[in-house]
């Protein structure tokens, strides 16, 4: 009877320890994953309405989306090509307030991809559980004058950052939900656009 007694009294205690434990940390949370390679920089693009030309300490960074795997996720990933940027901020600009960083996001201009005579990419959702090649062109006006400050090699290397539009009040909620994998980095400057994209 005082066995019976004593294990029937643990029982509580054994569920509340499940139940302690199932609200544990149980490690980071699966990112969609966006692969991408920077094809080039280039200085300008002929249109119907005319030449587009960067200025002197200027170009335009070429990247080619390759695809968004969000096999692993839960949930679906949506994602807007107009949230990329590339960050040019300072150590002083990113030590503040994320709306005063540097941040040059992807030029949405249609003449772009009519005068490559490219496909612009799209909004899309991607399903939990789903990979989606985009196999999409997107062009981001960048300084070529080392604004950032940072190491003189690298200056002509840009990293995709995603504005996920959920910071409030200047908290620095970037990437949230995806990661990046850089394919490539080509830092070639050339004068026509179109000629990075025929590669």
């Amino acid at each position: 009877m005082f066995t019976l007694k004593s294990h029937v009294s643990s029982v509580p205690l054994f569920i509340a320890a499940i139940v302690a434990l199932s609200g544990c940390d149980r490690g980071p949370v699966p990112s969609a994953n966006l692969s991408y390679r920077q094809v080039g920089i280039c200085k300008g693009y002929d249109t119907a309405s005319g030449p587009v030309k960067a200025g002197a300490d200027e170009g335009f960074a070429i990247f080619k989306i390759e695809a968004l795997d969000n096999s692993k996720p839960s949930t679906s990933f949506t994602f807007d090509p107009a949230l990329l940027y590339a960050d040019q901020s300072t150590p002083a600009q990113k030590a503040g307030n994320v709306w005063n960083w540097n941040r040059h996001f992807v030029a949405m201009n249609p003449r772009f991809w009519q005068g490559l005579g490219l496909q612009a990419p799209e909004r899309i959702v991607v399903p939990s559980g789903k990979k989606v090649d985009i196999d999409r062109f997107v062009s981001i006006p960048v300084g070529l004058n080392n604004p950032s400050g940072g190491p003189e090699a690298n200056r002509l290397t840009f990293e995709f950052v995603y504005d996920t539009e959920t910071a409030r009040q200047g908290e620095k909620t970037v990437n949230e939900g995806i990661v990046f994998t850089k394919t490539s980095s080509a830092e070639t400057v050339l004068d026509d656009c179109k000629a990075l994209v025929a590669k």
